[in-house]
């Protein structure tokens, strides 16, 4: 296979996601961090979590936090917070 059937085949290039998709970023805080309440369901937190949403824009914006969701709180709630994946992508 000669190098032109790859770039067809679109192997070269990354797939571009649909506008308006989410993707997510979670992860743990400092454990010398001071604990407060999860920002989604009030209760104390015992292992605090920070979760940054991302929605894309275009090929040549990318993706963006603009009115996009920042919540600190439980693992669980805040992968609870998600928005599902559209499946209509027609505007």
């Amino acid at each position: 296979m000669d190098l032109s059937e790859i770039g067809h085949l679109g192997l070269l290039e990354e797939a571009e996601p649909p506008f308006g998709a989410y993707r997510y970023r979670i992860g743990p805080q400092n454990p010398m961090a001071r604990y407060g309440v999860c920002e989604v369901c009030c209760r104390p937190v015992q292992a605090l979590y920070f979760q940054a949403e991302e929605r894309y824009f275009s090929r040549e914006e990318g993706w963006t936090g603009y009115h996009c969701s920042r919540l600190y709180g439980h693992d669980k709630c805040l992968r609870a917070m998600r928005k599902p994946a559209r499946e209509d992508r027609a505007l």
